[in-house]
């Protein structure tokens, strides 16, 4: 399939160069303009913008999804856009610019833990296990249905380290979802229980 892929931090890294290793090819990465990091307040590029120029893939910089940004991921005529921390909410404008649609690797079992920090959220909810989720945006808060989960143990001492060891294990799901897609045989299945 042809993609884009939207993320921003370095916990979105490892899904980009997976989807970069697979079978899909890569149009563009969309990912949040260069930003003043540090005390000098230096313009730093978003660590999916450096791995994406490193593995020469075309950048488009966007702190919001609309106008020009809508009518770029139009014109690119993608089958889907995969999603991993990009940091801005794709509205119906946007989720309107790839035919099979918008996905997102989460890292918590949706509907738990749904919005941002999820891994801190369910840390501070004394959580033992949680995981990843792959789903299809809709204009909800991470409501959409449900592509592919992979439950994990959280035990990792922090954060940090949590989130480094979800976004190894989710990568491989996220190819597996648009692997799935591709071949027409992707199950999605709506989110049931009590949202958190």
């Amino acid at each position: 399939m042809d993609i884009v892929f939207a993320g921003t931090p370095d916990v979105a890294v490892p899904a980009l160069e997976a989807l970069a290793e697979s079978d899909h090819r890569i149009r563009a990465v969309l990912t949040r303009p260069d930003a003043p990091v540090g005390r000098k307040r230096v313009l730093t590029p978003s660590p999916v913008k450096t791995r994406a120029l490193e593995l020469g893939l075309p950048v488009i910089e966007a702190s919001r999804l609309r106008g020009d940004v809508i009518s770029q991921l139009r014109e690119l005529d993608v089958d889907a856009v995969a999603v991993v921390a990009f940091g801005a909410i794709a509205g119906p404008a946007a989720l309107g610019t790839a035919r099979l649609g918008w996905f997102n690797l989460h890292f918590s079992l949706l509907p738990a833990y749904r919005g941002a920090a999820p891994i801190q959220r369910a840390l501070i909810g004394g959580e033992t296990t949680s995981g990843v989720s792959v789903f299809r945006i809709d204009e909800g808060m991470d409501t959409g249905p449900v592509l592919r989960r992979l439950e994990l143990p959280l035990d990792h001492p922090d954060v940090a380290t949590a989130l480094e060891d979800y976004a190894r294990r989710g990568a491989p799901e996220l190819v597996a979802a648009f692997d799935e897609l591709a071949a027409g045989t992707a199950a999605e299945t709506p989110q049931t229980g009590e949202p958190s």
